[in-house]
């Protein structure tokens, strides 16, 4: 459990206000969540001297205040809602207020001790985002295409005309994706490294760079809890429960799972791997994810070690 003399600060973000307490009196401050906000919170914070700053992830509405205290050097972590829901019910605090919900996250960073957000650069913020709009830009492509296959003949020229549009703005990102990687060394390296293996290409690897910046800094075990592809234990008693995978990132399982595809085809270890499971009787969800984590396994250790695939012998 946290010491006493701990400074810990929790802040439950809003899209307009921020809601914060301090564990000095426990008393709830609200600041507008907009520049001239976080300035004046920040030199608060800044005075104040935290040992941990807690928020919840809001979907990106907790951003902002992210890189403000990032940029000051002051520790934060960014917690999964999942974790607050279920100390919240261990609390017995079954309403929810903003208030509430302020001292929910500052007791839960006295007693649970979360570890502090790793800080990522604005290029790698970049990176990461401009992938994600990638993604959502081949959704819309294909979502257009399916709409052309079906549509009136009036309305088919737009379509065709937003399809236009889509795949010149998808080349543009591309193009950026492309270029924030080159112009950094070490994301260009891992890069050229996990495209190495067969089944990942630039597009995978570029995705992998920017969603898993811990590839290679963690342990197998951790790097597929972090994933979400790590069987999780249902046991009870004498009752043996199935094993399933939960949580995590899907952003990164979406990759796998289309490497994966790819490597039963064309790499021979995933190949080998995938048809043993399957001979043994495992359904085709069990063996895809076990490809996956096979893979997400052989990842971590080539860029922990910096080394290029290696073919079986």
């Amino acid at each position: 459990m946290t010491t006493a003399k701990a400074r810990i600060v929790g802040v439950d973000v809003g899209k307009f206000e921020l809601h914060v307490a301090k564990s000095s009196d426990r008393q709830v401050k609200v600041w507008a969540n907009e520049n001239d906000g976080l300035r004046l919170l920040v030199e608060e914070l800044v005075a104040y001297g935290p040992t941990m700053v807690v928020l919840e992830a809001s979907g990106g509405y907790e951003r902002p205040l992210v890189r403000a205290l990032a940029g000051v050097g002051l520790p934060c972590a960014v917690v999964n809602p999942t974790q607050v829901k279920a100390y919240r019910l261990a609390a017995g605090v079954p309403a929810k207020t903003d208030q509430l919900d302020t001292r929910l996250l500052l007791s839960f960073g006295e007693r649970m001790e979360p570890e502090p957000h790793k800080t990522l650069s604005d290029q790698q913020i970049e990176l990461k985002a401009q992938v994600a709009r990638r993604q959502q830009l081949l959704s819309m492509v294909v979502k257009e295409k399916n709409r052309l296959q079906i549509s009136e003949p009036e309305v088919q020229l737009s379509i065709e005309r937003t399809l236009a549009f889509l795949k010149e703005e998808l080349g543009l990102v591309e193009a950026r994706v492309a270029e924030l990687i080159e112009t950094d060394e070490n994301n260009r390296a891992r890069r050229d490294l996990l495209a190495t293996t067969p089944g990942i290409g630039r597009v995978t690897s570029a995705g992998l760079v920017a969603y898993l910046p811990e590839l290679g800094h963690l342990n197998r075990q951790q790097i597929a809890k972090l994933v979400g592809l790590a069987p999780l234990n249902r046991d009870s008693g004498l009752k043996t429960g199935k094993r399933r995978i939960q949580g995590g990132r899907a952003s990164v399982r979406k990759l796998l799972y289309m490497a994966a595809l790819t490597a039963r085809r064309f790499n021979t270890l995933i190949r080998t791997f995938y048809e043993r499971l399957r001979q043994a009787g495992k359904p085709y969800k069990v063996a895809m994810v076990a490809c996956m984590r096979k893979l997400l396994t052989i990842l971590n250790l080539m860029v922990r070690e910096n080394t290029p695939w290696q073919a079986p012998a």
